[in-house]
C-alpha cells in the first residue's frame, strides 16, 4: 500500500479559480487580423519547436522569452515544447479549468463497487461571496482514490465490510469539496492497522476540503510522524499545503496581498525539510513546486531573477509552462503598471499618451529589475525610451548575441549612426537561423531608410520566397516592406494584396469566425465571400492597414482609379475600391477620373449606376459636386476611402445599427493615430497607435507632382469632416440656391438621415442636432406635401 499512496502525482494546490475576463455587453465587430500583435500565429505548437517568424514588442511576454530562446539559438526541448502548450495557447494563459474526467473516473469505478445512486460531487467551493468559487479539490484526488479503491478490493474483496466502510468514509471526505463539514467517524474498534491508518487521512482530508485547517494541521502532522503508516509522506506534503491554505484564508484586510506572509513563511523550512529527507522522495518533486509557490510570494524579486536563468537553461522540462507564467506574472508587477494622474482624464488617447511617456520616464529606473539577461532584454525590447535603444547598441556591442542584435535593429531608424554595424552583423545571419526572418525584415527596413533601395529589394524578395516555412503574420509584414519599395506603380498594384491571419472579436481574446458572423449572411459575404460558408473556407484576400494607408493618404486619385479597374485585384477588393474610387474622384470635383472608374463601380454595386449617370450628366462643377453628395446620401457603406480591418459588414444602402455609416471626422487627420476602423458603441473612434509596421510613405515612383496631388487630395477630403455633417450642409447649401430642384425633397429627407444615423465622434446627442431641426422645418415648411417630408416626421 506504501507504494500506492507515495508514487502519486501530486498537483500543486490551486487555490484559486481565477474570473475570466468578464464578456463585454457590446457587440463582437469582426475584426481583420493580418499580423497578430500579442503572439505567434497558430497552431502554437509550431512556434513551440521554433517557427518564432518575426517577433514583435507588443507580443505577450511568455511569447517573447520563447523567441528569445530561439534568436539565441537555445531551442525548447521536447518537454519544454509540451509544458509550453500545457499552460499558453496563442491568446496568452491557456484556460486550464479543472476537468470533470478525474470525477467521473472515479464515480465509475466507485459504481463497481456499491450499488445504489451515485453522489454529486463538484470540483468547486463557494468562497465567501456567491459569485466566487474556489478550486476545493483537485484530479489527483479522485486519482488517488480510485488507486487504493482498486488496492483495497484486491486485498480485502470487492463486497467485503473493510471496502464498503472505506467508501462510507471517501463518499464523506468528497462531500466537503462543494460545501458542509463532514468528518468520517473513527475505524471501527474491530478495524486493522492499514484500514485504522486509512480512516486517519481520510479524517485529515474531510478537514482539509472543509477548511477545518487548524484540525488538518494536527492530523496531517500526526500522520507524517507515524513512520508506520503507508500515508506519512504524503502527510508531510499535505500539512504544507495546509499551512499554505491557511495563509491564503487569512489575508490581511486592506492589503492586497493573496497570502498572509507571516503564515506563508511558516512553510519554508518545512519544505526544505522534505527536500532534504530522502524518505521524502516521493514527493519531493511536488514540494519543489510548492517552494516556488512560497518563493513566489515571499521573495518575488529574487525569484524573478531565478526564473530568468532556469527559463534560458534549458533545465526546466514539464516546469518549464509553469515557470513561464510566474515569471511573467512577477515582471507584470512593476511594468503594466499605470499611473494615475492628478490632473486631466483617467483614460482616452490623452491619457493614454500621458502614461506612454511615464513608462519612458521609468526604464532608466528599472536597472534593479532588469538585472539578469532575459529580464534586461524584454524590458529594453518593449521599452520605448530612447535609453532603452542606446542601451540595446551597447549591449549587442558587448555581447555580439542575436538576440540584441534583433533588439538594436528593431530601435534603430536607417539613419541612425549605428545601423551600418547592425546591417554588416545581419548579413551573416543564414537561412538556417530561427532569426533569419526577424532579422531580414528589419535589415530590410533599415536598409530601406538608408536610402539603399536596391539592396533592401534583393533581401526581401529573397526571404519571401521561403514562405513554406513562414508564418503568416510575419508574411504580411514582409509583403508590406516588398510593397513599399516598389518602383513603378504596375508592382505596387500587384502588392496590394493580404491574405489575412484570422478574424476575431475587436479588443478581445474571442475568436472562430463561425460565431462572429453567426447567421449573418452579410457579414458572412464580406469575410468569406458567400452567405453561407462551410467550416475551414478561406477567408477572403483584404487590405491591410498599410496598403489602406497608401491607397487612401499616398496615391493620386488617378492611380486609385487605375488600380480599382486593375484584374489583377482580386474581385471583392476591385468592387470595394471602384465605389470608394468614385466617390472619391467625384467629392474631389475629378470627374474625368470618375468617368474612368463608373463602370467599374456600377458593375460592382448595381444600385449606384442611376446615381453614377447622373454625376456623368450634370454640366457645371455645381451640379455635380450635388449629384456627388446625392448619390453618397443614398448608401451608407459608401465612402471616399477604403477600409482595413474592419470591412462594413452591413447591407451598402442599410444604416448600420452602430453608426458604421459613411465616414468619420478622423479619416486619418491626426498624425499619430490610425484611422478607417468602425466606430464603438459610445462613439468613440477606435484607434490603434501608428508604428513602420502600417504608417505608409509616399511611394518612390511618384514624381514630385504627384506627391504634391495626393497631400492636397487627402487635406480636402480631411477639410470636409464629419460626413453627417458635412453631406447635409452641402443639401441644404443647393436647397437654398435651387429650391424648385425635384430631388431637393428627397435630397433632405436622406441629409436628415445622415445627421440622425451617421458617425457622431464625440458629439453627445445626435438627436439634438442643429441641422435636422433646420432640415425638417425647411421640409414641412417648403415642401409639406412631399412624400419625403412625411418620411421626416421628428427632428
Amino acid at each position: 500500500m506504501k507504494n500506492v499512496a507515495t508514487t502519486l502525482f501530486i498537483a500543486v494546490l490551486i487555490l484559486v479559480v481565477l474570473p475570466r475576463w468578464g464578456e463585454s455587453c457590446l457587440p463582437d465587430f469582426p475584426e481583420i487580423v493580418f499580423t497578430r500583435p500579442s503572439g505567434p500565429d497558430r497552431p502554437l505548437a509550431k512556434f513551440a519547436k521554433g517557427q518564432i517568424g518575426i517577433p514583435l514588442p507588443t507580443w505577450r511576454r511568455a511569447f517573447l522569452v520563447v523567441a528569445y530562446r530561439y534568436l539565441d539559438d537555445k531551442p525548447l526541448n521536447q518537454p519544454e515544447q509540451h509544458s509550453l502548450l500545457t499552460f499558453f495557447d496563442t491568446y496568452g494563459v491557456r484556460d486550464r479549468d479543472v476537468p470533470d474526467l478525474a470525477i467521473n473516473s472515479w464515480l465509475s469505478e466507485r459504481a463497481k463497487v456499491r450499488g445504489g445512486a451515485q453522489p454529486k460531487i463538484s470540483l468547486y467551493r463557494d468562497g465567501e461571496s456567491p459569485y466566487y468559487k474556489y478550486t476545493n479539490c483537485l484530479p489527483p484526488a479522485f486519482h488517488n482514490a480510485v488507486l487504493v479503491l482498486h488496492a483495497r478490493a484486491g486485498q480485502f474483496g470487492a463486497k467485503s465490510a473493510e471496502l464498503q466502510e472505506w467508501l462510507r468514509a471517501q463518499d464523506t471526505v468528497f462531500e466537503n469539496c462543494s460545501g458542509g463539514s463532514s468528518v468520517p467517524g473513527p475505524s471501527p474498534a474491530s478495524a486493522n492497522s492499514l484500514m485504522r491508518a486509512d480512516r486517519a487521512y481520510q479524517i485529515a482530508a474531510a478537514h482539509f476540503y472543509a477548511m477545518h485547517l487548524t484540525e488538518a494541521l494536527r492530523d496531517f502532522d500526526g500522520i507524517a510522524r507515524d513512520n508506520s503508516s503507508p500515508w506519512s509522506s504524503l502527510a508531510s506534503y499535505m500539512a504544507v499545503r495546509t499551512i499554505i491554505r491557511q495563509a491564503w484564508s487569512e489575508t490581511k484586510a486592506g492589503t492586497n496581498e493573496e497570502y498572509n506572509p507571516t503564515i506563508l513563511a511558516l512553510a519554508e523550512p518545512r519544505l526544505a525539510a522534505i527536500s532534504s529527507n530522502v524518505k521524502l522522495r516521493s514527493v519531493r518533486k511536488d514540494a519543489e513546486r510548492l517552494q516556488s509557490l512560497v518563493r513566489f510570494h515571499l521573495h518575488p524579486d529574487r525569484r524573478q531573477h531565478e526564473l530568468a536563468l532556469t527559463l534560458l537553461s534549458g533545465m526546466s522540462g514539464l516546469d518549464f509552462g509553469q515557470q513561464l507564467l510566474d515569471y511573467k506574472l512577477l515582471l507584470d508587477r512593476f511594468l503594466d503598471v499605470e499611473p494615475q494622474f492628478d490632473d486631466g482624464p483617467s483614460w482616452g488617447p490623452v491619457y493614454d499618451r500621458r502614461v506612454k511617456e511615464w513608462k519612458r520616464k521609468l526604464y532608466p529606473k528599472l536597472k534593479t529589475q532588469r538585472s539578469d539577461e532575459l529580464s534586461d532584454w524584454l524590458v529594453t525590447l518593449q521599452s520605448d525610451a530612447e535609453e532603452a535603444k542606446l542601451h540595446a547598441v551597447s549591449r549587442w556591442k558587448s555581447t555580439g548575441s542575436v538576440p540584441w542584435l534583433f533588439v538594436a535593429m528593431l530601435k534603430l531608424d536607417g539613419k541612425d549612426e549605428a545601423a551600418s554595424d547592425v546591417l554588416r552583423a545581419a548579413s551573416e545571419i543564414t537561412e538556417m537561423s530561427p532569426a533569419y526572418f526577424a532579422v531580414s525584415f528589419h535589415r530590410s527596413r533599415l536598409l530601406r531608410e538608408s536610402g539603399q533601395t536596391e539592396a533592401a529589394h534583393q533581401v526581401i524578395e529573397g526571404v519571401i520566397r521561403r514562405t513554406d516555412t513562414l508564418p503568416a503574420s510575419a508574411l504580411n509584414l514582409l509583403r508590406d516592406e516588398q510593397m513599399r519599395d516598389s518602383t513603378d506603380f504596375a508592382t505596387l498594384r500587384d502588392r496590394l494584396v493580404r491574405e489575412p491571419v484570422e478574424v476575431t472579436a475587436a479588443d478581445s481574446d474571442v475568436t472562430g469566425e463561425d460565431s462572429l458572423c453567426y447567421r449573418n449572411p452579410k457579414c458572412n459575404l464580406a469575410f468569406y465571400g458567400v452567405p453561407d460558408p462551410t467550416p475551414n473556407r478561406p477567408l477572403l484576400p483584404q487590405f491591410d492597414l498599410s496598403v489602406a494607408e497608401t491607397l487612401n493618404k499616398r496615391l493620386p486619385v488617378d492611380l486609385v482609379v487605375e488600380a480599382a479597374s486593375s484584374e489583377s485585384l482580386p474581385a471583392n477588393l476591385r468592387a470595394r475600391l471602384a465605389v470608394s474610387a468614385w466617390a472619391r474622384a467625384a467629392l474631389l470635383g475629378n470627374p474625368a477620373a470618375a468617368q474612368r472608374v463608373a463602370e467599374s463601380a456600377a458593375a460592382a454595386r448595381p444600385e449606384m449606376k442611376p446615381f453614377i449617370d447622373g454625376y456623368a450628366t450634370a454640366l457645371t462643377e455645381d451640379e455635380r459636386h450635388f449629384a456627388a453628395t446625392f448619390a453618397i446620401l443614398h448608401f451608407a457603406g459608401l465612402r471616399p476611402f477604403v477600409d482595413s480591418s474592419y470591412p462594413r459588414t452591413t447591407d451598402f444602402k442599410k444604416i448600420d445599427d452602430y453608426r458604421d455609416n459613411w465616414w468619420c471626422g478622423d479619416v486619418g487627420g491626426i498624425p499619430e493615430e490610425l484611422s478607417f476602423f468602425k466606430q464603438d458603441n459610445d462613439n468613440l473612434r477606435v484607434v490603434r497607435e501608428l508604428d513602420h509596421r502600417f504608417e505608409a510613405t509616399s511611394p518612390i515612383f511618384l514624381s514630385s507632382e504627384q506627391q504634391a496631388q495626393a497631400s492636397a487630395e487627402w487635406k480636402q477630403l480631411l477639410s470636409m469632416g464629419l460626413a453627417s455633417e458635412y453631406l447635409p450642409r452641402q443639401v441644404l447649401d443647393w436647397a437654398g440656391k435651387h429650391p424648385d430642384d425635384p430631388r431637393v425633397p428627397e435630397a433632405l429627407h436622406f441629409a436628415w438621415r445622415a445627421d440622425r444615423y451617421g458617425c457622431a465622434d464625440n458629439r453627445e446627442n445626435v438627436a439634438e442636432s442643429h441641422l435636422s431641426r433646420d432640415i425638417f422645418k425647411l421640409m414641412h415648411k417648403r415642401y409639406p406635401n412631399s412624400e419625403w417630408t412625411k418620411k421626416t416626421p421628428v427632428w
